[in-house]
Order: structure tokens, then C-alpha cells, then sequence
């Protein structure tokens, strides 16, 4: 959980940093087309990838995703960042209340509340006690601004053609199928034969189904 290496500054961790340094990374090993998938926050680095590189993405596999804000709905959200908010997250991740609200995240994000243990609660919590927490507060504070590079995003995927598989688990309840996936599949031209609703798995789904995930993106790009 979050243990890998990375910047301590939390603005290189931004959507367009990070799908730069991924871009950065397909370069370096000399990697022309690849297949991207993307899972909630995640998404939003996929969209950035693909407005950039379009010509390069081979398949794309959507799952439990943010696809627009009035359809998301995360266990915590500040609005606008000022000093309330900025207090108000600093208390949620601290040791005191930290462990309370993420197993409240945990429980509302998984179908098998019994993986909600010791071990998943403290790697939820390592980096948001461990000098992370700033970036998680910009992206509740600043969805306004990713909401606006939503909407650009949208313009574009009309006109894309990379064969897409929209894959959504039933008891999501941070992001509802019945809101988002209508709306998704519209957009990026999705038949419903590339439309799963699976009832194996809450919003966690890395936590609950990792082998299912994993089979199921080499079924679809091979």
C-alpha cells in the first residue's frame, strides 16, 4: 500500500504528472502501443493519457471509474479548500480519527466486510499519515477544476476508435452503475456486448477480486 517509491512533492503526483511520467515510461522502454485501464482517481490519468496520445493506446478498459462529478460519490468531500476544510482533513487523517473514518470507507467500499482487517485498515492509512494527505486533500477540494478537464476530455472521445471494455461491479456504491455506465458507454461508442455488471465485488475492487480483474484485461486484449 503506497510503500513504492515516489516524490515527496505532492504536486508531481497531479493527473498530468503522473500520465506524463507514464507516457515518460513507454518511451523509455520503447513500448509504441499499450493497453490502459483505469479504476476510479486512475481514470482521470487514462483520460489525460489518451487526450495526448491517442494513437498509441491499443485497448482501454474501464472499471468502476469517475466519469462525471454529480455521479460521485467519495466517503469524504471538503469542497472548496479553505481553513476549515484544511483543518477538517488534517483531523480526519490524524491517528485519532483516521482509523475510524477508514474503516467507515472500507466497510461502505466493500461487499465482504470481513476483509476489512488490521492489515488493509493500517496500509489504507500508511500514506495519508505519512505526508500523503496533501494530495488527497487538493483532489477533494479541487474537483471543480477536474470536472472542467472532464467535460474537455468528453469532446474528444467521440471521435476516437479504440475498442473499449466497460466492466463495473453491482455494489459500488462511491461510483453507481446505473448513473455512470449509461452515460460512459454513449460517449465512447460501447456495444453491450462490451458491457459487464459483475455482483462479485463492492468499489474496492483490488481488495476483493484482483485475479478476476486481471483475467479479465487479458481476455479483452487478446
Amino acid at each position: 500500500f503506497w510503500v513504492s517509491d515516489k516524490s515527496d512533492d505532492h504536486e508531481q503526483l497531479t493527473t498530468d504528472k503522473q500520465s506524463q511520467r507514464l507516457i515518460a515510461l513507454m518511451d523509455y522502454l520503447e513500448i509504441d502501443s499499450f493497453a490502459i485501464s483505469g479504476h476510479d482517481q486512475w481514470s482521470l490519468r487514462v483520460r489525460e493519457t489518451i487526450s495526448t496520445i491517442p494513437e498509441r493506446i491499443s485497448h482501454l478498459v474501464i472499471m468502476n471509474s469517475i466519469w462525471d462529478r454529480d455521479w460521485f460519490h467519495p466517503p469524504a468531500w471538503f469542497g472548496t479548500a479553505n481553513i476549515s476544510t484544511k483543518f477538517s482533513s488534517r483531523a480526519m487523517w490524524s491517528k485519532l480519527f483516521g482509523r475510524i473514518f477508514a474503516y467507515g470507507a472500507m466497510a461502505g467500499g466493500l461487499k465482504n466486510i470481513r476483509l476489512a482487517n488490521t492489515t488493509m485498515i493500517d496500509g489504507y492509512l500508511f500514506p495519508l499519515l505519512n505526508n500523503m494527505n496533501n494530495t488527497y486533500y487538493d483532489f477533494i477540494t479541487h474537483f471543480g477544476d477536474i470536472q472542467t478537464k472532464i467535460l474537455a476530455y468528453h469532446e474528444i472521445f467521440p471521435d476516437l476508435d479504440i475498442p473499449t471494455l466497460i466492466v463495473w461491479w453491482a455494489h459500488d456504491q462511491i461510483l453507481v452503475w446505473a448513473q455512470q455506465v449509461p452515460v460512459l458507454a454513449k460517449l465512447l461508442n460501447v456495444e453491450d456486448q462490451d458491457i459487464h455488471l459483475l455482483d462479485t465485488a463492492a468499489h474496492f475492487i483490488q481488495e476483493e477480486v484482483p485475479d478476476e480483474i486481471v483475467w479479465l484485461i487479458n481476455w479483452f486484449i487478446q
